[in-house]
């Protein structure tokens, strides 16, 4: 396996229950599961590392999470931690802590006893309709929602165009029908001119019409019993009746959950996603309050990042792993309020020396992204 800079991960170390352990730092977009796992790994003393070590590289780090499962295949180990160091494909229901992942990958955190929970959880007194849907399930009605919106606008404007279309051509027709008037009471003064001039003619006309009207009348009689329904032609009727309803009804059953996602339930459901778009609401902390031991780790997906948690003193910490907090003493941030703690769980106050580390660089960086002179 070959080694790069992107496979290698920075090493801070820190007390935790007493012990002096290490944790990774993460520096790039999408090894989250990965750090998750290793580092709660380290912090219950599953893995070491050589006192002092500042970095290990991917390598290294399979090697070391394989040989604490000696009764599994060492490949299969490392083709899982290689899909964790690229992210992970994420479901929840907003009525639990439960977290949908890849089997393979939800199969090595069970073997380690790592439990992966998530807190988007929804009020159900405020998002009741919401706590019966997943996340998949929520974006695909909201699409199904916002498609259906844009082909009743799209709707209105045509008809709008066509009766535009309409005024126009009813001014037209008017204008036709007009004409046809005019032309029909000049036809009908010629065919009584017609009439007056050829009168004996016209009576054998007569004649000949009213008798094939009596022959008409006749036939008419005759033909009478078969416009009526057959026996036949009923029953197809009624069969055709049959499968109609019964379409219906199969219909019916797909149609009632799109139903039941009016417009007032596309507001809630855009209302929570947009008020809760870090994945975390307040329920949710409450439920994972109940089901969290006191200083117990676990994995938890949050912002589309998994995190190392733990229950301290009936609050719940995150571990800090942004390689940016490498040279600082906070090890623990707030899910509450977001403040950040030390190693102690006492709240951080940075040091002078840390104060002007950040300082210099926020210079450094608005001096980077300063527009050359042209």
């Amino acid at each position: 396996m070959e080694s790069s800079s992107d496979d290698a991960f920075k090493v801070k170390w820190t007390r935790f229950k007493g012990h002096y352990v290490p944790f990774l730092l993460q520096n790039l977009e999408g090894q989250c599961p990965l750090i998750c796992l290793s580092n709660i790994l380290f912090l219950n003393r599953r893995l070491e590392l050589p006192k002092g070590c500042k970095q290990i590289h991917f390598e290294s780090l399979c090697t070391y999470i394989s040989s604490a499962l000696p009764d599994f295949n060492s490949e299969w180990v490392t083709s899982i931690l290689v899909s964790l160091k690229k992210g992970l494909l994420f479901n929840c229901k907003f009525d639990s802590t439960k977290v949908y992942i890849e089997s393979d990958a939800e199969q090595l955190f069970q073997t380690f006893g790592i439990p992966i929970k998530h807190g988007w959880i929804a009020d159900p007194i405020a998002y009741g309709p919401l706590t019966r849907l997943n996340y998949d399930e929520l974006l695909e009605k909201l699409t199904i929602y916002q498609c259906k919106i844009e082909e009743e606008k799209l709707k209105s404007y045509v008809e709008k165009d066509l009766n535009e279309e309409s005024g126009e051509s009813g001014r037209e027709e008017k204008v036709i029908k007009e004409k046809e008037e005019s032309r029909g009471d000049l036809e009908k003064e010629f065919e009584q001119m017609k009439l007056s001039e050829d009168h004996e003619e016209g009576v054998e006309c007569v004649g000949k019409e009213a008798e094939d009207g009596r022959e008409d009348k006749n036939d008419k009689r005759c033909n009478g019993a078969g416009d009526g329904h057959t026996g036949d032609d009923k029953k197809t009727e009624d069969e055709r009746k049959v499968d109609e309803k019964k379409a219906d009804e199969a219909n019916l059953e797909g149609k009632r959950e799109d139903d039941d996602f009016d417009d007032d339930t596309a507001t809630m459901a855009m209302d929570f996603l947009d008020r809760y778009a870090t994945q975390l609401t307040e329920y949710g902390i409450k439920v994972l309050k109940h089901e969290i031991p006191e200083k117990k780790l676990v994995a938890l997906y949050r912002n589309n990042h998994f995190l190392v948690v733990t229950m301290h003193n009936g609050r719940i910490f995150a571990l800090v792993t942004d390689s940016a907090f490498y040279d600082h003493q906070c090890v623990w941030e707030s899910l509450e309020n977001s403040e950040y703690f030390d190693e102690n769980f006492n709240h951080y106050v940075p040091k002078e020396t840390e104060v002007k580390k950040q300082s210099l660089l926020a210079k450094w960086k608005r001096a980077f992204k300063r527009k050359p002179r042209r």
